[in-house]
């Protein structure tokens, strides 16, 4: 593993954004002056050939019962249909900007849409076949439902300020990995829309670059900036992912963090896990191939783990557990039984799920709303490993 060490960070002209700090504010004040609003989106990663959805509008909180749909103003914007998988390592696609009065404002609110946008071609050269949907390596489609819950729109509590002849930039980061759930053998295929606000200004980029043994960029790589913290006292939570991104066709990537220390984690599928510890600093770029680059060698031995979820009771159709694979972490800086994840698996109940790893001991870390989560330490052995080992019932 690679040992941390502190580096002078530069500041980066990606950083061209005004955000305003967050105050806890209702809504707009009475002083009569106006700001705009800006909202663009991007999206941290996913392990998809793509995944669009239908963006219909944005809508500002302006105070008051935030159920009563007079207290909400709307962004206008044309309907959308966005592949969130070309909004990575810092591309953002804007969706509209808003004159409102100066002050303070506690929530957005993000309407999709069950209608595609019109006349757009998707990465197959045909008409969007739904409004949100996934596509997968094999140039298979499926339709992504969005779960009940979410028909009033995805609500995102974050406040931010307006002032009066100013511009307040907010990026709506939407968590494509974290947000779509497979199928597994269901055929359903569900998006929970999972979606981070950034304030650029006080954040922070990684920029950095992911080679094989002979130094060629590789694609595709997952580059995670992870916290451990081992007092939290459920297990799904002492690992999070602040931030996370694939890297492009040569091997480089970019994240945005808010500053802090870090697990950086860099893993896909055939190479041995690598990570290192890095501190990061509001408005720069820690930019250093000492530091931020990494080389994957390729896994001594694979196994393949296969099982199916079971959730007793669980007879809504929109549940499902996530699967966390993780590994010691082991470094000069890491604490006692520090642990880095590899990857995450979003399963419906009664689907069956697949995936790989290289050989070795794990922990998995299997979780599910309304019930207790389950940790569990397991070796993967070379090879398809039994099923038994690998179902998981709540």
């Amino acid at each position: 593993m690679k040992l941390a060490k502190s580096y002078g960070l530069i500041l980066s002209a990606m950083l061209l954004f005004c955000i305003v700090a967050c105050n806890d504010g209702g809504g707009s004040s009475d002083s009569g002056g106006t700001g705009t609003l800006a909202v663009s989106l991007t999206d941290s990663a996913g392990s998809y050939k793509a995944v669009y959805i239908t963006v219909e509008s944005v809508e500002v909180h302006t105070g008051g019962n935030d159920n009563n749909n007079k207290n909400w103003q709307t962004i206008p914007m044309n309907l959308d249909t966005i592949n969130l998988c070309d909004l990575t390592n810092g591309v953002f696609e804007e969706l509209g900007s808003i004159r409102l009065a100066e002050g303070d404002y506690t929530q957005l609110r993000l309407h999709l849409n069950n209608i595609p946008q019109d006349g757009e071609l998707n990465i197959l050269y045909q008409e969007h076949p739904h409004a949100n949907y996934v596509i997968l390596e094999d140039n298979s489609v499926h339709e992504l439902k969005v779960p009940s819950g979410f028909q009033s729109g995805v609500k995102i509590v974050k406040g931010f300020t307006i002032n009066d002849n100013g511009t307040t930039e907010i990026i709506l980061d939407f968590d494509a990995m974290s947000s779509v759930i497979e199928a597994g053998n269901s055929g359903k295929w569900l998006l929970k829309p999972t979606i981070r606000v950034g304030e650029l200004k006080d954040y922070s980029i990684i920029n950095g670059k992911v080679t094989n043994a002979s130094d060629v960029g590789i694609e595709g790589v997952y580059v995670s900036a992870q916290i451990y913290d081992g007092a939290v006292q459920d297990d799904k939570d002492k690992v999070v992912i602040q931030a996370g991104t694939l890297t492009d066709g040569d091997g480089l990537y970019s994240i945005f963090v808010m500053p802090g220390t870090y697990n950086l984690v860099a893993y896909i599928d055939g190479k041995e896990v690598d990570f290192v510890k890095v501190e990061t600093v509001a408005g720069e770029t820690l930019e250093n191939s000492d530091i931020t680059d990494f080389q994957l060698v390729d896994a001594s031995a694979l196994g393949t783990i296969y099982g199916e979820v079971y959730i007793n009771g669980g007879d809504d159709a929109e549940q499902y557990a996530t699967i966390s694979y993780r590994k010691d972490a082991d470094c000069l800086e890491c604490v006692a039984n520090e642990k880095v994840e590899l990857k995450s698996l979003n399963v419906l109940n009664e689907a069956e799920y697949e995936t790989q790893l290289p050989t070795g001991s794990y922990s998995r870390v299997s979780s599910t709303y309304g019930y207790t989560t389950q940790a569990s330490v397991f070796n993967v052995d070379e090879g398809t490993n039994e099923q038994d080992t690998h179902d998981i019932q709540f």
